[in-house]
């Protein structure tokens, strides 16, 4: 009998995540990605994941490309409101189909029927980065005692962040664990729950845009099939696992979005390195533009800004960044 601790990233984007991130990319209309689903597919079978998907923001196109594959299941990352608390959240939904894709779009705009939509259908969910600010929603206690009230599923590690988050988002579902504590919630924000039990299960995803750390951070369930792998993260019997989190990934991914989309431009520059000095650069900078976030809407600068990169000027980054060493693929 084959070993059944299957594996896979739950969280990554394909050049289907075609909208810019951040203001930045806006304004020059660079998308979050450019990498080919194919190329994403044979890069996880490579790095040891059992089972195939993509979550694209708000489409399944990416992943149809690839989606006749037998270990591959339909999934999407889509951006969800809470109507009382203008607020926006992602919701990463597993194991769906293309019918099931066109009424959760019709439901983004509230929280409350779209996750009772996925409970009713039995569709295997999580709550991607519950800490992170999507689209600058303040993250406040209520907000958080809501995502108790809502979700069974967290993803508590993800690729593009530190592992103090994790540790933080980790406490945060343990302090409210118990159904207890669910009901205290219930009638303090009289709203009725949807959780299906008392503890909240944990999932992992490389939040990969470039294609190029896709695998490095995973989700492990005991199962022999697609169908028992979502059956496991239905009822929450999970566990997390990652290589080394660290800011080489974010140099990663916005390096290769912007590579992808300068040669896209026919704008490649004679010294393609030098794309890390910047970045390094603005690794450092104390205001809140940092490249990460104006080019894919990613707060995430200080969590990985380099030891010793702080007060270097950027000529010093530009020698500095050949040396760094990174997971990179050759230009």
């Amino acid at each position: 009998m084959r070993n059944s601790l299957a594996k896979a990233d739950l969280h990554l984007h394909s050049k289907a995540s075609n909208l810019p991130g951040g203001w930045f990319s806006k304004l020059i209309g660079c998308p979050e990605s450019f990498a080919e689903p194919m190329e994403i597919y044979k890069r996880l079978k490579e790095r040891g994941m059992t089972y195939i998907t993509i979550t694209d923001h708000n489409t399944i196109d990416g992943v149809l490309e690839i989606a006749h594959l037998p270990e591959v299941f339909i999934s999407c990352e889509y951006t969800v409101e809470f109507p009382e608390e203008k607020a926006k959240v992602h919701v990463l939904a597993y194991g769906i189909d293309e019918k099931i894709h066109e009424d959760l779009k019709k439901l983004r705009e509230n929280v409350y029927e779209f996750v009772a939509y996925l409970k009713a259908k039995n569709i295997a969910h999580s709550l991607a980065h519950p800490l992170y600010s999507v689209q600058n929603t303040k993250i406040t206690k209520s907000l958080v005692e809501k995502f108790v009230l809502l979700f069974d599923n967290w993803e508590v590690i993800n690729g593009t962040r530190g592992e103090n988050l994790r540790e933080l988002e980790e406490k945060l579902a343990r302090l409210y664990e118990g159904w207890d504590k669910v009901h205290q919630l219930e009638e303090k924000y009289k709203i009725k729950s949807l959780r299906t039990r008392p503890y909240i299960s944990f999932t992992a995803g490389s939040d990969d845009h470039g294609g190029m750390d896709v695998g490095r951070t995973w989700t492990e369930a005991q199962a022999l099939s697609k169908e028992e792998f979502l059956q496991a993260l239905r009822e929450g019997r999970t566990w997390v696992n990652t290589e080394k989190l660290g800011y080489e990934r974010l140099l990663n991914m916005v390096s290769r979005v912007g590579y992808d989309f300068l040669l896209n431009k026919e704008k490649v520059p004679s010294r393609p390195k030098a794309l890390y000095g910047l970045y390094l650069y603005a690794l450092q900078q104390p205001n809140d533009g940092a490249l990460s976030e104006d080019l894919l809407g990613h707060q995430r600068r200080k969590a990985f800004a380099p030891e010793g990169s702080f007060r270097q000027s950027p000529q010093a980054c530009l020698r500095e960044a050949p040396k760094r060493t990174l997971h990179l693929h050759p230009w």
